[in-house]
Parts: C-alpha cells; structure tokens; sequence
C-alpha cells in the first residue's frame, strides 16, 4: 500500500487545524504529535497532542519528524506514519519539514507532501482567532524559512474558511490522482 502524508505549514492563527480536521472527516487520518508542551485550553490529550515530560527528554530514535518550538519539542514516529492508512495529515512546521525531508532519502518515506497555507492578516485578526501575543511574536522569526518553491502546495486563508476548506479538498483530489489512491475512499 501507498502511503502519502500532507504536512501541513503555517503560522499561527493560518488554517492548519481547521484544514487538518476538514481532511479528517473526508477520511484522512491525522497523525498526533508528541510534545513537551503543556496542554492549552480547550485542547484535549490524544486529540490534539500526546504529552512527553520535558525533564529528561531525549529525541526518540525512530523520529520521523522532529522540531522546537519556543521551548518545546514535537516530533512523531516512525510507526504512526507508516501504518495504515494510505493518506494522512500532519500538522507540522518548517523545521519538521526539513527533518522528514532528509529522510526521503530512504525508499519507505518518499512520500511527504508539505502544504504550506498563507496568511495575510493583521496581528488583530490572530487575537481574534485566539492567538497570543508570544505565540505571533515567535512566528514572525520562524515562518517563511523554506522558500515557496519547495512546497507541493501553497494555499492561501485570507478568506472564508469554506474557501480553504475547498482547496484542501482539490488537493485531496491531486494528491489520490498522482499517487494512484482511489479518491472513492474518501468523502469528497
């Protein structure tokens, strides 16, 4: 069986849970990460994250991706992206990109598929959206290290969430064409 996963980039506030559960209810599994980062409201464990103590802490060796962020780490495993199903999501940013991207040297993980989704916003409308001030001050130094190009999809949020919902759905589509999933397994 073909395995693709779509990591799905962006900054805080961009889309990318709300893209990531549109995916899921269309049939896409999406991965959990493990973090040191304690829950945030309203976030429950399983659902949005595993929590790992940070005291300790050592990178596991089967790591399919990895990153920091602010203090934290994030990272999933090797076995959690290369069991069933054939398409899944993973919420992730530059750096976890890059990491997995490395490994694409190897036959098994070929198939990482980073989306990126821009944003074009004021910092008001990220407050709105429930985002902190830290949280957009870390992004401003983070987001945008890997230049468009290297993306398989760039996607824009400056509008309705309707309207990311429907581009998320067109890549569903390309992603199950070009890799010869059947599109019929999922609810599109």
């Amino acid at each position: 069986m073909k395995r693709v996963i779509l990591f799905i980039v962006g900054r805080s506030g961009s889309g990318k849970d709300l893209l990531a559960e549109m995916l899921k209810g269309r049939g896409v599994s999406k991965v959990i990460s493990y973090t040191t980062r304690p829950l945030r409201k309203g976030e429950k464990l399983g659902q949005n994250h595993w929590h790992v103590p940070l005291e300790g802490f050592e990178k596991p060796k089967d790591t399919f991706a990895y990153t920091i962020y602010g203090e934290h780490h994030y990272y999933t495993t090797d076995c959690q992206i290369l069991s069933a199903p054939e398409i899944k999501s993973y919420i992730v940013d530059e750096d976890g990109v890059l990491y997995a991207k490395e490994r694409q040297k190897l036959e098994k993980y070929k198939n990482v598929i980073p989306v990126y989704i821009k944003i074009d916003v004021s910092e008001e409308t990220l407050k709105n959206r429930g985002i902190s001030s830290e949280r957009i001050a870390r992004d401003k130094g983070r987001v945008g290290n890997i230049p468009n190009d290297k993306y398989d999809y760039v996607i824009s949020n400056n509008g309705t969430p309707q309207e990311l919902i429907k581009q998320g759905e067109h890549i569903l589509k390309d992603v199950c064409k070009k890799h010869n999933i059947n599109l019929q397994n999922y609810k599109i």
